[in-house]
C-alpha cells in the first residue's frame, strides 16, 4: 500500500507537467548553445509580468487540478485498492497544487524558456476567443489525455510486466556472479 501511495503522489505531481509539455517553445532550447543563452538571459520584470499574465489566463492551477484528477483517476483504473486513498489524495492535491505554491516556479519555468516577446505573444494569444477556448478546454483535454494514455497502458501491461520480471531474472543473475 505505501508503494501506491508513492506512486499516486508521483503521478500527481507530474501530471501537470506532462499536461503542458505542448506548450514548450523547442526552438529555443533546440541546441545546448541555444539553451545555455536561454538561461544566461537575465529574467527581466516584464517577462515575468508576462509569464505570470500567461500562466492566470492559462488557468493553469485548474489545468494542474483536472491533470491530477486525471493520473489519479488512471492510477485506479490501474489499481482499484487505491480508490479507499482518492479523498486523501485530492485533499492533499487540493492543499499544496496551489497557484501560491506552483506559480512562482512555474513562472520560473516560463521565463526560462520564452523571451518577453514570446510570452506577449502567447498572452495576446490566450486573450483571443481561441485562446479562451483552449484555456477552457484544457483540463477537459487534458483528462480525455489521460483517458487515452491510461488504456494504450492497459491494452500493453502484460508486455510491460513481462519486460520487468525478463529485467528483474537479469539483476538476480548478475548478482549471484557478484563476487
Amino acid at each position: 500500500m505505501r508503494r501506491t501511495v508513492v506512486l499516486l503522489a508521483s503521478l500527481l505531481c507530474l501530471a501537470p507537467a506532462a499536461a503542458h509539455a505542448q506548450q514548450k517553445d523547442t526552438t529555443r532550447a533546440a541546441t545546448p548553445a541555444v539553451a545555455a543563452t536561454a538561461a544566461a538571459t537575465p529574467v527581466t520584470p516584464g517577462a515575468t509580468a508576462a509569464a505570470t499574465e500567461l500562466l492566470q489566463l492559462m488557468d493553469i492551477e485548474r489545468v494542474m487540478r483536472a491533470g491530477m484528477l486525471a493520473s489519479l483517476d488512471a492510477m485506479i483504473q490501474q489499481q482499484p485498492a487505491a480508490e479507499q486513498l482518492r479523498d486523501v489524495m485530492l485533499a492533499w492535491a487540493t492543499r499544496h497544487m496551489t497557484w501560491a505554491e506552483v506559480g512562482p516556479e512555474f513562472v520560473r519555468i516560463y521565463t526560462d524558456t520564452f523571451t518577453e516577446p514570446e510570452l506577449r505573444a502567447m498572452v495576446a494569444f490566450y486573450q483571443t476567443p481561441t485562446g479562451r477556448k483552449l484555456a477552457d478546454r484544457t483540463p477537459e483535454l487534458t483528462r480525455r489525455g489521460g483517458e487515452v494514455g491510461a488504456a494504450l497502458a492497459q491494452r500493453h501491461m502484460a508486455e510491460l510486466q513481462q519486460m520487468v520480471q525478463a529485467r528483474m531474472a537479469e539483476l538476480q543473475a548478475q548478482q549471484g556472479k557478484a563476487p
